[in-house]
């Protein structure tokens, strides 16, 4: 039997393909999912999790980008209770980007930024486990 406090590691849902390539046109509309959680730890120092990640594999001339939505970006907190997201998909509305530097915080994706990775959406992924 795992002892729970020891499961250190985090999954992820991941969205299969007909949720990937170019889904530009989503700009300006939602990302709508619904979760819950029968467990877990949903105290204020795990706010910093990401809820979703959106990566683009091929953006930035193959370098890549992602972009994140925060479970502290929620009101009110995600508690494990059934809910149904309706994230929006444009930007300063609780999206971060990744700075591919760990010394670096996230920032603000712009525009062109959130268009340029749901033109190219490699994988999807929704935090499964608290």
């Amino acid at each position: 039997m795992m002892n729970r406090s020891t499961d250190l590691n985090l999954w992820y849902f991941n969205a299969p393909s007909k949720f990937l390539g170019n889904f530009m046109i989503a700009y300006g509309g939602t990302l709508e999912f619904t979760l819950a959680a029968f467990s877990g730890d949903f105290s204020a120092q795990n706010h910093n999790l990401h809820l979703v990640e959106i990566d683009c594999a091929t953006c930035d001339v193959n370098r890549g980008k992602k972009i994140a939505y925060p479970l502290q970006a929620i009101s009110p907190p995600f508690m494990g209770e059934g809910r149904t997201f309706k994230l929006p998909l444009i930007e300063g509305d609780g999206w971060i980007m990744d700075p591919k530097n760990v010394l670096l915080p996230w920032t603000k994706p712009t525009t062109c930024d959130i268009i340029q990775v749901l033109a190219a959406i490699s994988s999807i992924r929704i935090l499964g486990d608290f």
